[in-house]
């Protein structure tokens, strides 16, 4: 079975954490590393070759609220 290492990329783009795993063929391997991405970016590594990279995204900000600083307090309003 191939020996595959998931890496965890820190947003310096520096690696964070390595994951050594088994997987039958590629697209485990990559299902697999997919579970991992969680606020940082994962790559897909079989020995020298680069099997996946996956980015992590951040979450949308519901652009209808808006805030402003009231008392020296952030207060959330809806936006017009």
């Amino acid at each position: 079975m191939p020996e595959y290492r998931a890496y965890i990329v820190g947003s310096n783009g520096h690696i964070r954490r390595r994951i050594d795993f088994l997987r039958e063929e590629d697209d485990g391997a990559k299902a697999y590393a997919k579970q991992l991405v969680n606020g940082h970016d994962v790559e897909v590594w079989q020995g020298g070759r680069r099997v996946a990279a996956f980015e992590h995204r951040l979450e949308k900000v519901n652009s209808s609220i808006t805030r402003e600083v009231h008392r020296g307090q952030m207060i959330p309003k809806l936006a017009k």
